[in-house]
């Protein structure tokens, strides 16, 4: 339901900008074709700071490792079996 409602604010937001794209370049079709590029192909950002396919392993790895100290000394869970809870 979240993501139709942000889709829909996305084609609105998108169509308002075309309107008024189309408005303000309306006597000019350079302008206008290079405006709807833009929008349809917005250039790249090239990031400085990329992070390897290692680097991002490294954060589930040390996160996992951070809550396993944390918890190594906790008592172990009491797991109850389906179907034997709540009857």
């Amino acid at each position: 339901m979240q993501f139709e409602a942000q889709k829909k604010l996305f084609l609105a937001k998108f169509s308002s900008r075309l309107l008024s794209a189309m408005d303000t370049c309306r006597r000019n079709p350079r302008a206008l074709w290079k405006t709807v590029n833009n929008m349809l192909q917005p250039p790249s950002h090239s990031a400085t700071n990329k992070l390897s396919a290692d680097d991002f392993a490294k954060v589930f790895v040390d996160k996992v490792a951070k809550i396993r100290a944390s918890t190594a000394a906790a008592a172990a869970p009491v797991i109850i079996p389906r179907g034997t809870c709540c009857r």
